[in-house]
């Protein structure tokens, strides 16, 4: 099984394809909202191939080309929720699900193939809503007190009548 994520423009998408012996035999391709990561959108293919697996009662191997994905469900001291679950579903799946890393755009057909399906799911894929990441809400926080902050300074007089700076004497 082959994962992906992808963000064109605000648009955020993934893809997850299930092969045999290098054969598609099942795409599948999910469009997330604005606000999504695409952090998220691998880490929801990720999730999504772990649930298959212990529905179908297969054994799988997920490729996945997100070493940031690979890295957050190895650490320790994370604290994201979506990441925890993940991480106990891996644990309850026991050595049915094993997770490999394959590099980027390197010629992996299985790779460019969710590659390819993960960016049509930003404009085309089934609408999934997850929640937005802390970060990026806090990030939305932050630039809008910033540009109240500088719209405040920006109508602001010194004492010589001019626009900026104060001088205190």
């Amino acid at each position: 099984m082959y994962t992906d994520g992808s963000r064109i423009g605000d648009d955020t998408g993934l893809s997850v394809c299930i092969l045999n012996n290098g054969k598609p035999q099942k795409t599948f391709q999910v469009k997330l909202e604005k606000n999504n990561t695409v952090l998220q959108a691998e880490l929801t293919a990720i999730d999504f191939n772990v649930c298959w697996s212990w529905e179908n009662g297969v054994r799988i191997n997920i490729h996945t080309d997100s070493q940031s994905s690979i890295k957050a469900l190895r650490s320790a001291r994370l604290r994201s929720e979506t990441v925890n679950k993940i991480k106990k579903k891996f644990y309850l799946a026991k050595v049915s699900v094993g997770l490999t890393w394959v590099k980027a755009h390197a010629g992996d057909p299985g790779n460019g193939l969710a590659d390819h399906h993960a960016e049509l799911a930003t404009a085309e894929g089934e609408k999934l809503e997850i929640p937005t990441p802390y970060s990026c809400v806090k990030f939305k926080i932050e630039k809008n007190l910033m540009k109240d902050w500088k719209e405040a300074w920006d109508g602001t007089l010194n004492q010589v009548g001019e626009p900026g700076l104060l001088c205190l004497r």
